[in-house]
């Protein structure tokens, strides 16, 4: 059996990234947002209460991980989907002999959403740390100095206002993937293989503002 050559295997690999990134803009990306609406429905009730304190330690707020959990899980999905996506456009650059304005134009406005979103969504990741370390000084605080009500209320407004922020960035990442379905799909045969006398992606009546009643590439 021959060993493939170097140009058979980068081909096998593109082509494998390639479906990868149908597979995710055909399904997954409208998968992702239904499912994102469903969790949105079912997230745990606020739960604002002090943690009670032994002699060792103080409890979490457990639904406030639960939350932090969820919220992890689907932003990671999310990033890995994006980083696929990002791959795949840029092997399909247009070489030398074959780049166009258009092509390269699309390319790099969609490159461009993509990469957003990707820097977002880890800003958001490192966040999570940052929530839970300035959480534990407000709670350290109530708990040292139950007798100051201000410490107590304030634990408990913070939280309200935690659970609030995860539902809203639960919607946030439902129109991400709503916004980014809506420009791929309105533009993906243009990507690899751009019409002649196309407009630009800026000139196509905002397209990416609106979810795509047309159906995602065959």
């Amino acid at each position: 059996m021959e060993d493939k050559s170097t140009e058979a295997i980068i081909a096998e690999l593109k082509q494998q990234i390639g479906d990868k990134a149908k597979s995710i803009i055909c399904e997954k990306m409208l998968e992702k947002i239904i499912s994102l609406q469903k969790i949105h429905e079912s997230l745990p009730s606020p739960n604002i209460s002090i943690p009670e304190q032994d002699n060792v330690s103080s409890k979490s707020n457990q639904e406030l991980l639960d939350c932090i959990s969820i919220l992890k899980s689907e932003l990671i999905e999310l990033l890995d989907m994006l980083k696929y996506l990002i791959i795949h456009i840029k092997l399909e650059a247009p070489g030398a002999s074959e780049e166009t304005p258009f092509k390269v134009s699309v390319q790099d406005e969609i490159l461009e959403e993509l990469k957003v979103a990707t820097f977002n969504g880890e800003m958001m990741l490192c966040f999570f740390t940052e929530l839970l370390k300035d959480r534990a000084n407000v709670i350290r605080k109530s708990l040292k100095y139950p007798q100051i009500e201000d410490y107590t209320l304030g634990a408990k407004l913070d939280d309200a206002m935690r659970f609030h922020e995860f539902r809203r960035w639960l919607r946030d990442m439902e129109a991400v993937n709503a916004l980014l379905y809506n420009l791929l799909t309105n533009n993906y045969s243009n990507l690899t293989s751009p019409l002649p006398g196309t407009l630009p992606l800026s000139h196509q009546n905002q397209s990416r503002l609106r979810l795509s009643s047309s159906p995602p590439p065959e």
